[in-house]
């Protein structure tokens, strides 16, 4: 669990450079072929043409998938994906899109890129992948469910001498957050605009039975949010309308719960979502912390 220093020495980004490094992560460990490729280009499973290695994520609007051609014997020669079909059906609506080949593949890329311009939503996504040129041949078939929104349960509060301190519960998270961080909506003392301030808290938290806990630190985010308002010395307590949980949700095949989502091939198939959850505290608390809290 985070102390009330932790998150004090990180960097504070914007919304868009959090998710900018959160995707750039995840992009490196299964799209580049620098990277770590797990996946033995041969084929141990009878029929098997293809291996994937990519992810849906709700905080794209293009989405990105590599695919390579498994050879059938270590002598056969290694041969382009760029003819293979690619589609993915949302099977809550039978939604199909069609995915094409990138017009930009990255230099030193293991296998073709693929992308589709669309932003997944919730609900099972099926992804298949075949040679047109041989309809007898087995479709490589995987499956991933784009983690739903959970609501956040604010605990009991802890008050010491050094701050006010708040447990939060993601329910039925299990997989460690991405990328953790608090939105404060605030109006600063004696001006009239409302602004939004985010605070970086990475990764953070741990598992418990009922989902994700973590701790938010009201005293030590309210001197970042000043700090980041450049208010040295404010004349009165900062007015707070809300504030925003937002975090990067895995689905279950990054912690390899969801073993065996992906028939006839190989790799890697999975999703991320998007939370963004307002609560507030108790005008009583934020007192302490030295928010007032407004109507």
């Amino acid at each position: 669990m985070s102390s009330p220093n932790t998150h004090m020495g990180s960097a504070i980004r914007t919304l868009a450079g959090l998710r900018a490094g959160v995707m750039a992560a995840l992009v490196c460990g299964l799209l580049l072929a620098g990277c770590a490729n797990e996946v033995d280009p041969l084929s141990d499973q009878s029929g098997s043409l293809f291996a994937v290695h990519g992810f849906l994520t709700m905080l794209e609007d293009t989405q990105q998938l590599r695919v390579e051609r498994l050879r059938p014997t270590i002598l056969s020669d290694a041969s382009s994906a760029s003819s293979a079909r690619v589609r993915t059906i949302h099977e809550p609506t039978g939604e199909v899109v069609e995915w094409r080949v990138a017009d930009g593949q990255p230099d030193g890329l293991t296998g073709t890129l693929f992308e589709a311009e669309f932003r997944p939503v919730l609900g099972t996504y099926r992804l298949e992948v075949s040679d047109p040129s041989r309809p007898d041949a087995p479709v490589l078939t995987a499956r991933t469910t784009v983690p739903d929104v959970p609501p956040v349960i604010v605990g009991s509060a802890d008050i010491q001498p050094t701050g006010v301190s708040l447990p939060l519960t993601l329910p039925g998270v299990q997989v460690q957050p991405e990328q953790m961080s608090m939105v404060y909506r605030v109006r600063p003392p004696g001006s009239q605009e409302v602004q939004d301030v985010e605070i970086n808290y990475g990764k953070t938290g741990t598992a418990v039975q009922a989902g994700w806990r973590f701790t938010v630190f009201l005293n030590s985010d309210r001197q970042w949010v000043l700090n980041l308002l450049g208010v040295d010395t404010p004349a009165g307590k900062l007015s707070l309308s809300g504030i925003s949980v937002q975090s990067t949700i895995l689905s279950a095949e990054w912690s390899g719960s969801a073993e065996g989502n992906i028939q006839d091939g190989h790799g890697f198939f999975g999703s991320v979502s998007r939370v963004t959850l307002m609560w507030l505290p108790a005008p009583a608390l934020a007192d302490l912390a030295g928010f007032v809290v407004e109507p």
